[in-house]
Protein backbone atom coordinates (compact mmCIF):
# COMPACT_ATOMS: atom_id res chain seq x y z
CA UNK A 1 0.00 0.00 0.00
CA UNK A 2 1.21 3.50 -0.81
CA UNK A 3 2.46 5.88 1.83
CA UNK A 4 0.25 8.86 1.01
CA UNK A 5 2.00 11.08 3.55
CA UNK A 6 5.15 10.93 1.42
CA UNK A 7 3.23 11.76 -1.75
CA UNK A 8 1.23 14.72 -0.52
CA UNK A 9 -0.42 16.01 2.67
CA UNK A 10 -3.61 16.40 0.61
CA UNK A 11 -3.61 12.69 -0.27
CA UNK A 12 -2.79 11.77 3.33
CA UNK A 13 -5.78 13.79 4.61
CA UNK A 14 -7.98 12.35 1.87
CA UNK A 15 -7.09 8.78 2.84
CA UNK A 16 -7.64 9.61 6.53
CA UNK A 17 -10.99 11.37 5.97
CA UNK A 18 -12.80 8.92 3.68
CA UNK A 19 -15.10 6.41 5.41
CA UNK A 20 -13.60 3.15 6.70
CA UNK A 21 -15.93 1.20 4.37
CA UNK A 22 -16.81 3.58 1.53
CA UNK A 23 -19.05 2.81 -1.41
CA UNK A 24 -16.87 2.30 -4.47
CA UNK A 25 -16.80 0.91 -8.00
CA UNK A 26 -14.74 0.84 -11.17
CA UNK A 27 -17.80 1.07 -13.44
CA UNK A 28 -20.81 3.17 -12.49
CA UNK A 29 -23.14 1.09 -14.63
CA UNK A 30 -22.17 -2.01 -12.62
CA UNK A 31 -23.36 -0.46 -9.36
CA UNK A 32 -21.35 0.06 -6.21
CA UNK A 33 -20.67 -1.72 -2.95
CA UNK A 34 -18.91 -1.03 0.31
CA UNK A 35 -15.32 -2.16 0.60
CA UNK A 36 -12.58 -1.68 3.17
CA UNK A 37 -10.72 1.59 2.71
CA UNK A 38 -7.49 -0.09 1.55
CA UNK A 39 -9.44 -1.82 -1.25
CA UNK A 40 -11.69 1.14 -2.14
CA UNK A 41 -8.79 3.52 -2.79
CA UNK A 42 -7.93 1.50 -5.89
CA UNK A 43 -11.40 1.90 -7.43
CA UNK A 44 -12.10 4.65 -9.98
CA UNK A 45 -15.10 6.00 -8.04
CA UNK A 46 -15.31 6.35 -4.27
CA UNK A 47 -17.53 7.78 -1.54
CA UNK A 48 -15.84 10.88 -0.12
CA UNK A 49 -17.95 11.74 2.91
CA UNK A 50 -19.31 9.77 5.82
CA UNK A 51 -22.93 9.61 4.74
CA UNK A 52 -25.38 10.92 7.34
CA UNK A 53 -22.43 11.76 9.61
CA UNK A 54 -20.32 14.63 8.30
CA UNK A 55 -19.37 16.55 5.17
CA UNK A 56 -15.65 17.13 4.64
CA UNK A 57 -15.49 17.26 0.84
CA UNK A 58 -17.62 19.21 -1.63
CA UNK A 59 -17.41 17.49 -5.05
CA UNK A 60 -18.80 19.04 -8.24
CA UNK A 61 -19.41 17.32 -11.57
CA UNK A 62 -18.31 19.62 -14.40
CA UNK A 63 -19.40 18.22 -17.74
CA UNK A 64 -18.06 21.08 -19.84
CA UNK A 65 -14.77 20.55 -21.72
CA UNK A 66 -13.44 23.56 -19.79
CA UNK A 67 -14.84 22.32 -16.49
CA UNK A 68 -11.39 21.69 -15.09
CA UNK A 69 -10.67 25.41 -15.39
CA UNK A 70 -14.03 26.83 -14.33
CA UNK A 71 -12.84 27.57 -10.80
CA UNK A 72 -10.15 29.86 -12.25
CA UNK A 73 -12.47 31.47 -14.81
CA UNK A 74 -15.01 32.27 -12.07
CA UNK A 75 -12.37 33.46 -9.54
CA UNK A 76 -13.07 30.71 -7.02
CA UNK A 77 -10.39 29.35 -4.70
CA UNK A 78 -8.46 26.45 -6.23
CA UNK A 79 -9.98 23.01 -5.62
CA UNK A 80 -8.23 20.66 -3.23
CA UNK A 81 -8.58 17.79 -5.70
CA UNK A 82 -9.41 17.67 -9.38
CA UNK A 83 -9.76 14.59 -11.55
CA UNK A 84 -10.50 14.72 -15.25
CA UNK A 85 -11.52 12.13 -17.81
CA UNK A 86 -8.96 12.67 -20.56
CA UNK A 87 -11.27 11.16 -23.20
CA UNK A 88 -13.94 13.85 -22.90
CA UNK A 89 -12.41 16.33 -20.39
CA UNK A 90 -15.32 15.99 -17.98
CA UNK A 91 -14.08 16.47 -14.48
CA UNK A 92 -14.82 16.36 -10.79
CA UNK A 93 -13.58 19.32 -8.78
CA UNK A 94 -13.49 18.82 -5.02
CA UNK A 95 -12.98 21.28 -2.20
CA UNK A 96 -11.94 20.12 1.26
CA UNK A 97 -13.51 21.95 4.19
CA UNK A 98 -11.13 23.04 6.96
CA UNK A 99 -13.81 22.00 9.46
CA UNK A 100 -16.28 19.23 8.66
CA UNK A 101 -19.97 20.06 8.84
CA UNK A 102 -21.62 17.48 11.05
CA UNK A 103 -25.05 16.10 10.34
CA UNK A 104 -27.35 14.27 12.69
CA UNK A 105 -28.72 14.79 16.19
CA UNK A 106 -26.56 17.54 17.68
CA UNK A 107 -25.69 19.20 14.37
CA UNK A 108 -25.85 22.96 13.93
CA UNK A 109 -28.76 23.74 11.62
CA UNK A 110 -27.17 27.11 10.81
CA UNK A 111 -23.98 25.37 9.64
CA UNK A 112 -25.99 22.93 7.50
CA UNK A 113 -28.00 25.78 5.95
CA UNK A 114 -24.81 27.74 5.23
CA UNK A 115 -23.27 24.66 3.61
CA UNK A 116 -26.33 24.32 1.36
CA UNK A 117 -25.99 27.96 0.25
CA UNK A 118 -22.28 27.44 -0.51
CA UNK A 119 -23.03 24.25 -2.46
CA UNK A 120 -25.69 25.95 -4.58
CA UNK A 121 -23.42 28.94 -5.22
CA UNK A 122 -20.48 26.78 -6.31
CA UNK A 123 -22.74 24.62 -8.49
CA UNK A 124 -24.01 27.72 -10.25
CA UNK A 125 -20.58 29.38 -10.56
CA UNK A 126 -18.97 26.22 -11.96
CA UNK A 127 -21.88 25.42 -14.30
CA UNK A 128 -21.75 22.03 -12.57
CA UNK A 129 -24.40 19.35 -12.83
CA UNK A 130 -27.10 20.38 -10.30
CA UNK A 131 -28.41 16.80 -10.09
CA UNK A 132 -25.01 15.38 -9.07
CA UNK A 133 -25.66 13.71 -5.72
CA UNK A 134 -22.02 13.45 -4.76
CA UNK A 135 -22.21 9.95 -3.26
CA UNK A 136 -19.52 8.67 -5.63
CA UNK A 137 -16.80 10.88 -7.04
CA UNK A 138 -13.82 10.22 -9.26
CA UNK A 139 -11.07 8.91 -7.00
CA UNK A 140 -7.76 10.79 -7.32
CA UNK A 141 -5.88 8.00 -5.53
CA UNK A 142 -6.88 5.43 -8.14
CA UNK A 143 -4.93 7.37 -10.76
CA UNK A 144 -1.64 7.52 -8.85
CA UNK A 145 -0.02 4.52 -10.59
CA UNK A 146 -0.61 6.30 -13.91
CA UNK A 147 1.10 9.45 -12.65
CA UNK A 148 4.43 7.65 -12.19
CA UNK A 149 4.57 8.08 -8.44
CA UNK A 150 6.70 5.66 -6.52
CA UNK A 151 4.15 3.39 -4.85
CA UNK A 152 5.48 1.04 -2.24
Amino acid sequence: MANYTELSPVFARFFQNIPDYPHCTDKLEAGCRRSPKHVAINRRYIELNKKNHSITYLPYDCDSPIGLLMWHIRSLPPPTLSVSNWDNFRSHLTWELATSVHLGGNASQRAINYLDVVRRGFTQALDADPSFGGLLSKNPLSFLPYLHYKIE
